[in-house]
């Protein structure tokens, strides 16, 4: 038989690890704020460039990360309402979208938006979550927990480098495969693919879409979720 896995590199590091021992002392979540942005001067180079060989541009690929983040910390939104925009470059050739602007909202009243761009002058990585007691922020490879008033409570760092990232993840991948206990949860990515689906959706048809439903289609009718870009 066959057995497939995905594992996602951030869910290794110390510093995003630390979040179930902080949540408590951050109180009730009622914002989340996340960016992610790169400079890349060809986008019309290699795969990622078309929508027939990548599936989808920043969001389907860089932006996974912190949907995933998103969904690890937060759970699966109730709503999802984005805008897409492929235009950064008009001289280069490419059909998949460069730049996103998400916005994610729960009935607990709990909401947030995510950036990403693959044509930013500057690279930058950062979540935040403001609770009732402060601000949780990851930046990079930090975490640092502040009080209402902004004194900085904690600060973790993460000094793992991506090699040994990757041979973490092959370990994991490893352990399950000689595991008898085989995917504890075999449809957690489905939640995934309904975030990103529901990002295409809201763009297309300029509405909020509910994840969940997209979710719960999935399970009853295969296929019904195949992302695609902009």
């Amino acid at each position: 038989s066959i057995h497939v896995s995905t594992y996602l590199q951030r869910r290794q590091m110390p510093h995003y690890q630390v979040f179930a021992f902080l949540k408590q002392p951050l109180g009730k979540i009622f914002f989340a704020e996340g960016k992610y942005t790169l400079n890349i001067g060809n986008l019309a180079e290699g795969w990622r460039a078309w929508k027939d060989q990548s599936g989808g541009g920043c969001v389907l690929d860089m932006g996974y990360h912190f949907i995933d983040l998103v969904i690890w910390f937060l759970g699966l939104p109730d709503a999802v309402y984005s805008n897409l925009s492929a235009s950064a470059r008009p001289e280069q050739c490419y059909d998949v979208e460069d730049t996103a602007d998400i916005h994610f909202s729960y009935n607990s009243g709990l909401h947030g938006s995510l950036i990403f761009s693959r044509c930013s002058a500057n690279r930058q990585q950062y979540l935040s979550l403001l609770g009732e007691n402060g601000q949780l922020l990851f930046e990079n490879d930090e975490c640092r927990l502040y009080s209402r008033n902004g004194e900085k409570q904690f600060q973790a760092k993460s000094t793992f480098s991506e090699q040994k990232l990757s041979a973490n993840c092959l370990d994991l991948f490893a352990q399950e495969i000689l595991s008898e206990n085989k995917s504890k949860d075999s449809h957690q990515h489905l939640q995934h693919a309904a975030f990103i689906e529901a990002c295409y959706r809201s763009h297309q048809f300029k509405t909020a879409v509910n994840p969940k439903s997209l979710l719960l289609a999935a399970h009853q009718i295969p296929g019904a979720l195949q992302s695609g870009g902009s």
